[in-house]
């Protein structure tokens, strides 16, 4: 009942109180967790399962932190993975689906989802991961799963998303690279995981790509500067035009508004059309 009460509140009055969401997400869990834990009807626990890793998937009202702390650690994997995610912690989240679920498949789609939200670096990440296995898929936690290197899905994969590595150009020597460079560009973060054997034909299209990505920023760039350029040259003409102007006042003069003369030490204002009125009598000019 309770479970059927959060499930109106949040998907039929569509509250975005993240109360109401964190407790979904809650009751969800629990009821997956009982389910397993007892001999039941193994489609309710399917079913009930599929509703938790959709609303994980989709809610954006629910609060990751405060929710990934009840998940168990030796279960419930693919939704700890999402919820991950949702914080921002990508190489943990591609850890739990290569080191614990073996699901290689899975992380490429869950890396091509966070991409098109600004993670540029998750596809180096997995080929990392895809080279040299992580130990520990958490900190401290053996991964279950002794995953072997696979230097061919690596390779696939660099080749397949080469136009979503970002290729800045950067001279860094080779020796740096292997040492580990966190605030290196991606492609050379990319290149530097490569084991020395990989023959250079391998990762031909990945290299054309990314010069190629690199020479269309260039020239974008250089367009941009010329464009700023031409406006800076503009308003500097329009600034000297603006400054060469003179006022001549003398006695003669008399301000439209209030039909008085302008004495020595008048101050006054002049408009865009070239009309001067006392300073004062500004606010009160209808045209």
């Amino acid at each position: 009942l309770v479970l059927t009460l959060q499930e109106h509140v949040v998907n039929v009055w569509n509250d975005s109180n993240p109360i109401f969401h964190n407790a979904l997400v809650h009751q969800y869990r629990e009821k997956v967790q009982h389910l397993s834990a007892t001999p039941s009807d193994d489609n309710e626990g399917s079913s009930l399962r599929e509703k938790l890793l959709a609303f994980l998937e989709t809610s954006s009202n629910y609060t990751p932190e405060t929710v990934l702390v009840l998940f168990p650690y030796d279960c419930m994997f693919e939704e700890r993975a999402i919820i991950l995610g949702k914080l921002g912690r990508h190489e943990q989240a591609l850890s739990v689906y290569v080191s614990v679920l073996g699901d290689v498949p899975k992380a490429m789609e869950y890396c091509d989802k966070v991409y098109q939200h600004g993670a540029e670096e998750v596809y180096v990440i997995l080929m990392k991961m895809l080279i040299s296995p992580p130990d520990n898929w958490l900190l401290g936690v053996p991964a279950p799963i002794k995953t072997e290197p696979d230097l061919e899905t690596a390779l696939a994969l660099l080749e397949q998303h080469a136009n979503k590595i970002n290729p800045v150009k950067v001279t860094v020597a080779r020796a740096h690279l292997r040492g580990g460079c966190r605030d290196c560009p991606h492609w050379f973060q990319a290149l530097s995981a490569l084991p020395d054997k990989v023959p250079l034909v391998c990762i031909k299209h990945f290299l054309e790509t990314s010069l190629q990505k690199e020479l269309n920023n260039r020239r974008k760039s250089q367009v941009l500067k010329g464009l700023l350029y031409a406006e800076h040259l503009q308003v500097q003409e329009m600034r000297l035009s603006y400054e060469s102007q003179a006022v001549l006042m003398t006695e003669f003069n008399v301000c439209p508004v209030c039909k008085k003369r302008f004495s020595n030490q008048s101050a006054f204002a002049r408009y865009p059309n070239g009309d001067i009125v006392h300073y004062s009598c500004q606010d009160r000019r209808t045209s």
